[in-house]
């Protein structure tokens, strides 16, 4: 059809799931030859048919020894056949990296379409209507689609860039203290120290990324690294909620 950069997604961490059928998958998905594979550990997301099933005992949750096994035998089978993992659960061959995943994990301007889209512009996140007649009744009286918004300030941007940065192409700490006027070597020494000594973590010419078995700790040295930050400066993450505004708020129309 003259596509000639292909992505896979594959999901582990299933209910039943053994090592054996996720290395079957993980074999045919090599086999397609596709350029670009995404692999993510299975949530059990509140609201969904399956979070209920969990509630009700339906489903048995993989064990997380298990879970652990299946996202390392992903990265040293994928890295093995020649694809570079550039964020915790994505791997590419050479030049093909996600261009639109690389915007967001690097807080680049993005624009939504259709809906329940994001976008990111000038500071200010935006989303887009998840009911199709809310988001086509927009657009016939002239006005964008977007539920609600958000302004994000240097303090979230920070945060932001530095999770971000760490679960994917890595904090770049010279460019975080020119940009903040944060030294997050200073700040999280004694933990960056100890990370390092394990081999999860490096820094490559002023850059922190994760290694391969960081990687299986990502969340965990995550929350950490943040919560040693807020301690040290004194200043709280705050975290937004997605909502959708029930009342008109004023948009611009469409030009």
């Amino acid at each position: 059809a003259g596509f000639d950069n292909l992505n896979c997604d594959l999901m582990f961490a299933l209910p039943h799931q053994t090592i054996q059928s996720y290395t079957y998958s993980l074999n045919e998905a090599l086999a397609l030859g596709t350029e670009h594979i995404s692999a993510y550990s299975l949530i059990y997301e509140e609201g969904t048919p399956l979070y209920a099933q969990l509630l009700r005992n339906e489903v048995t949750p993989l064990d997380e020894d298990t879970d652990t096994r299946l996202y390392e035998l992903t990265m040293h089978t994928l890295t093995a056949h020649g694809y570079t993992q550039y964020e915790v659960s994505n791997f590419a061959k050479n030049g093909k990296r996600c261009r639109h995943n690389l915007a967001y994990w690097s807080a680049r301007e993005y624009t939504a379409f259709g809906p329940s889209a994001h976008g990111y512009s000038d500071s200010q996140r935006y989303w887009n209507y998840r009911n199709l007649t809310r988001y086509m009744d927009s657009l016939r009286r002239n006005q964008l689609p977007v539920a609600n918004t958000e302004t994000l300030s240097s303090t979230d941007t920070f945060y932001e860039r530095v999770f971000l940065g760490l679960r994917s192409t890595g904090i770049n700490l010279h460019s975080i203290q020119t940009e903040f006027g944060f030294d997050v070597a200073a700040l999280a020494a004694t933990e960056l120290d100890v990370w390092e000594k394990e081999a999860l973590i490096e820094n490559k010419n002023g850059v922190l990324t994760l290694t391969q078995s960081g990687y299986t700790l990502c969340d965990e040295i995550t929350v950490r690294l943040l919560a040693t930050i807020e301690q040290k400066t004194g200043i709280e993450w705050q975290q937004h909620e997605y909502k959708e505004n029930d009342t008109d708020i004023p948009l611009p129309v469409l030009g």
